[in-house]
């Protein structure tokens, strides 16, 4: 399965991202190119330890629930846990550059500490950088990139 940990999927997303321009119209759901930065913020911030979340107690929260979380694609308008869209829209480029720098980081992992995820609980960096190809992929369709 595809993962930020190789090196080629990485760089794919990365340039495919930064094609990203404000103006983008998606083919499905109601985000924005703006919207879209900032959810993925939100949801960088809690993977690399910068904003902690309480861990939900629940059929998610278990070994089965991470093998899903990082083995399943996402289906078109899926709805996205209000965890993630805590962060107003900023300045565009700026958090365009955030995401990306973001993604570079699974280029080096041991250097990055993790958080655990408000679904499934602590991961490690390899499920993570598994889940955040998957939802990035969804997301980069979306914007038809």
């Amino acid at each position: 399965m595809p993962t930020h940990l190789n090196a080629l999927k990485r760089a794919d997303h990365l340039a495919r991202l930064d094609r990203l321009t404000p103006e983008a119209k998606p083919q499905w759901g109601t985000m924005t190119p703006g919207h879209l930065l900032s959810h993925l913020i939100d949801l960088y911030e809690v993977t690399f330890a910068e904003r902690p979340v309480a861990v939900r107690k629940g059929f998610m929260n278990s070994a089965f629930g991470r093998w899903l979380l990082c083995n399943m694609p996402l289906p078109k308008n899926s709805p996205t846990d209000p965890e993630y869209l805590k962060r107003p829209v900023g300045d565009f480029e700026k958090d365009k550059a955030r995401v990306l720098e973001y993604i570079k980081r699974f280029g080096e992992p041991d250097k990055h500490t993790f958080g655990a995820s408000p679904w499934v609980g602590q991961m490690t960096p390899a499920q993570w950088a598994k889940t955040h190809y998957t939802h990035l992929e969804h997301h980069l369709k979306q914007f038809g990139l």
